[in-house]
């Protein structure tokens, strides 16, 4: 599976396919029928829309634990986004949380 920077998918400098993305979370939004992380590597201001369904094995194991500023490794497919805002959204297959950044001992909040 390849690698990219989320600075090269916004430059258009990678194909649509599976990729392996390994970052931290900047948000993640959870409803009934969809999750949502917005990943950042770091290499950009902007991040990744990765789209996960609730019902994924290895998402479901980490998903309470996950908050802003936790790492991440996620594999998945970049295709181009349905929605209006971004260009590319990578739908997940498999989440593996790095690392916790626990809200109680370090309150990390989303910036503008």
């Amino acid at each position: 599976m390849k690698t990219a920077s989320i600075r090269d998918v916004h430059r258009d400098k990678v194909s649509l396919g599976e990729y392996v993305f390994c970052g931290w979370v900047k948000t993640h939004r959870q409803s009934k029928n969809v999750s949502f992380i917005e990943l950042s590597d770091g290499t950009s201001v902007k991040g990744l829309q990765v789209v996960i369904e609730p019902s994924n094995p290895s998402y479901s194991k980490v998903a309470a634990a996950i908050s802003t500023g936790a790492s991440v490794k996620i594999k998945g497919e970049l295709i181009e986004s349905p929605g209006k805002g971004q260009k590319y959204e990578f739908q997940a297959s498999d989440v593996e949380l790095v690392g916790q950044a626990d809200p109680e001992v370090y309150p990390l909040q989303k910036k503008g």
